[in-house]
């Protein structure tokens, strides 16, 4: 592959964060730069561009020299078939800041928990000393990072299953795996592209380390066709096991996690991961201890987000998949009152069926997929039908006692009521901020 720099004209296709990182970072290489958006009128920097674009055309694609996808345009529409046919290069924005990146590279991905993941390694190396740059999917693009001189001793990157299918050589020294669960089956046409994509982050490494869930089927049938050293969790005997909130670390010690602040099994999981994968990229055990001993979570993922007259309250707004919902399910001992709903992601809820028996004692449903999910799960719980979030957290109070909260984990994505997942989750909190003012519950 040339380098950046024998191009000249490039073509951004997407607009929104990584999109606008990607068309900074090719101006200070000295890109002509067309922007394409098919949801934008216009864009926030138009000095930026020689050309905009409020639409993708297939014969003005023809005319670039690079074309830079974002995460949220798939790679196999149609319009890129003529420019792939003429070869011309198309990457996304990660694997642009990849040719330039020259830290060592932590790279995590999987269908749950990556972000989690991604902030404790982050935590667990900084409190060891280093400088650390955690970003990618997650904050700040990897563009960015790079435009600014890669002021960092290590960089950790959150990588999703798109950014996957649109970069180039991908070789970090740690990569880590956490789960394979059904998602964005409305994007890809079955589980074993899924799979096959979250597989990717491996595919260019001859040497290094990858850390592995083994008590995930699929991520174990991945591993074990690896060529690369393999640090496991969730493995008894090898690797970081997990006995109730415990964890058994390698040289045998325990370490209690029952004050851990995130709740649930699959938040020890992921800080198993973390720390398998901090440890080898340089982390000391007393930086660990510390990241561990002060780490609060993030927002939006089974964040507690205040009481109305004695019922709690959880925000999981970023539980946009089955196999997140039902985790957060199992992280309580008492049934809860379920609000889901948004734009459905592909996947069958009768998966839920389970542990939407043992937990939920009522489905509040908003969003297009609300037919979808009754039709599921509706035989086995009683379904309640909500316009808009207020309306959703008033039918969850009316179903609710002081020992069964409530909990927003929608299981799909946010975009046909809200821009995004985190408009989703303040919007519930508001709601319950307004209700719990309120004397007479309505």
């Amino acid at each position: 592959m040339p380098s950046s720099s024998s191009f000249k004209h490039a073509i951004v296709v997407g607009l929104g964060i990584s999109g606008m990182a990607a068309v900074r970072l090719l101006k200070s290489q000295g890109y002509r730069v067309t922007g394409m958006d098919e949801r934008a009128g216009e864009t926030g920097a138009p000095e930026l561009f020689e050309r905009f674009i409020p639409m993708i055309c297939p014969d003005t694609l023809l005319e670039a020299d690079l074309i830079i996808l974002s995460p949220g345009f798939d790679p196999n529409r149609p319009e890129l078939k003529k420019a792939r046919l003429k070869k011309i290069p198309i990457i996304g924005e990660m694997a642009l800041g990849l040719r330039q990146l020259k830290t060592p590279l932590v790279a995590i991905t999987g269908t749950n928990g990556k972000s989690t993941v991604t902030e404790l390694i982050g935590a667990m190396l900084t409190a060891s000393g280093k400088k650390v740059f955690t970003g990618g999917n997650l904050g700040l693009p990897l563009c960015d990072f790079v435009l600014q001189g890669c002021p960092a001793d290590i960089a950790i990157l959150e990588v999703s299953s798109f950014q996957l299918d649109t970069l180039e050589s991908f070789t970090p020294d740690v990569a880590v795996l956490l789960n394979i669960s059904p998602d964005h089956l409305d994007r890809y046409p079955d589980m074993a592209a899924y799979t096959a994509s979250k597989a990717r982050i491996f595919k260019d490494m001859k040497k290094g380390i990858a850390v592995l869930n083994h008590g995930d089927s699929q991520v174990r049938a991945i591993g074990e066709k690896l060529p690369l050293t393999i640090h496991w969790y969730d493995r008894e005997n090898a690797g970081i096991a997990i006995r109730e909130k415990n964890l058994i670390l390698e040289n045998g010690k325990v370490l209690d996690l029952s004050n851990f602040p995130l709740p649930g099994r699959h938040n020890l999981e992921n800080l198993a991961a973390a720390m398998l994968a901090a440890k080898a990229a340089g982390a000391t055990e007393k930086g660990m201890e510390n990241a561990i001993e002060n780490f609060q979570g993030l927002e939006h993922r089974m964040t507690p987000a205040g009481s109305i007259h004695g019922i709690a309250c959880y925000d999981d707004s970023k539980a946009t998949n089955m196999d997140a919902v039902c985790r957060a399910l199992s992280a309580f001992n008492r049934e809860v009152v379920l609000i889901m709903g948004g734009r459905d992601k592909g996947g069958d809820y009768k998966t839920m069926e389970e542990s939407v028996r043992s937990h939920a004692r009522a489905l509040i449903l908003m969003g297009e997929a609300s037919d979808t999910i009754e039709q599921a799960l509706g035989h086995m719980v009683p379904c309640i039908r909500a316009k808009n979030m207020d309306d959703a957290v008033k039918k969850a109070v009316q179903n609710a006692d002081a020992q069964t909260p409530i909990l927003l984990s929608p299981a799909c994505s946010s975009f046909d009521m809200f821009r995004n997942y985190k408009e989703r989750g303040m919007q519930f909190r508001e709601a319950v901020a307004r209700l719990a003012t309120e004397e007479v519950l309505p």
